[in-house]
């Protein structure tokens, strides 16, 4: 609470007092593979990934992501760290996504999404667009 309060009352913008916020989740294509491409803010210098820390390249696959099509139904899908401002999600069942979650089951326990700050993402449920 003493961030946000900074952050908010004293104009301490620099200090980052949230965790990664989804913002947007657009298409993307590459390789013949369709993924969602999920934005966040509230990064601070950046979603840190672990293969990075570990001074290899962006890539390390995420939990608690799922993707559904036009029909409604919900499925497990894959995610990795895209850079340090996004993740790219896919699954081979829903070749058009229409909608993206993280961490909307009830089950979830992940901690994988954090910003340079240590704070975890919160959970969240977009439309693709």
């Amino acid at each position: 609470l003493a961030l946000v309060a900074l952050n908010k009352c004293y104009g301490r913008s620099e200090l980052e007092f949230s965790g990664p916020r989804a913002v947007k989740a657009e298409p993307l294509i590459e390789n013949n593979t369709h993924y969602v491409k999920v934005s966040f803010n509230h990064i601070g210098n950046g979603i840190i990934d672990p293969a990075v820390e570990r001074k290899s390249k962006y890539g390390t696959a995420i939990s608690y992501f799922e993707l559904c099509g036009e029909a409604g139904i919900w499925h497990a899908a894959n995610a990795i760290f895209n850079d340090k401002e996004s993740v790219k999600v896919w699954s081979r069942y829903i070749p058009n996504p229409k909608k993206v979650r993280y961490l909307w089951n009830e089950n979830a326990k992940s901690l994988d999404i954090k910003n340079s700050e240590g704070f975890c993402a919160f959970p969240f449920v977009m439309n693709v667009k």
